[in-house]
């Protein structure tokens, strides 16, 4: 994409957002939120950089979000392996995404489109421990399904959300 986030249809100076690369998965992995590091270990049992290659490399549309050229956020979209018509969205952060936050849920709604335009329903599963990704759910759209009490690797509470 290589443009910027606009407020008012100004840029906002040293705040981008573009084409996720490998790269980016290995700058942002040490540095992401604890409540996506847990959620990342709860999951999938790996460790946030590997989390972010992993997610990544399933992804058909995978975008980043930075700031003075440093990466904080990546997100993105990619085919079910159950169904190609289901998109599997996801986001992980750094804390450093709260200094823009206002900005990012102005856009969120747009990006997220964006992202899930190739599927018919866009849905994924979110640790109960992890609020600040409940309110970004929320925000955009989804809607919280079912509640799984032992879920992935580290048979914690998670919910499944969705949006059609």
């Amino acid at each position: 994409m290589g443009s910027r986030l606009y407020y008012s249809e100004q840029p906002i100076p040293g705040v981008g957002i573009r084409t996720s690369t490998l790269q980016d998965c290995l700058e942002l992995g040490p540095n992401l939120r604890e409540e996506d590091c847990q959620e990342v270990a709860a999951y999938a049992g790996l460790d946030p950089t590997n989390g972010l290659i992993q997610s990544f490399l399933s992804s058909k549309s995978c975008l980043t979000v930075t700031l003075e050229g440093v990466p904080i956020m990546m997100f993105g979209t990619g085919p079910s392996p159950d169904n190609p018509k289901i998109g599997v969205v996801w986001l992980l952060s750094s804390p450093d995404l709260l200094t823009i936050s206002k900005l990012f849920l102005r856009h969120s709604k747009r990006l997220l489109a964006l992202l899930s335009a190739p599927y018919e329903v866009v849905m994924n599963y979110v640790d109960c421990r992890n609020e600040v990704h409940h309110r970004w759910l929320l925000w955009c759209g989804f809607i919280f399904i079912t509640k799984h009490e032992e879920f992935g690797v580290g048979k914690l509470p998670f919910y499944e959300f969705v949006r059609i």
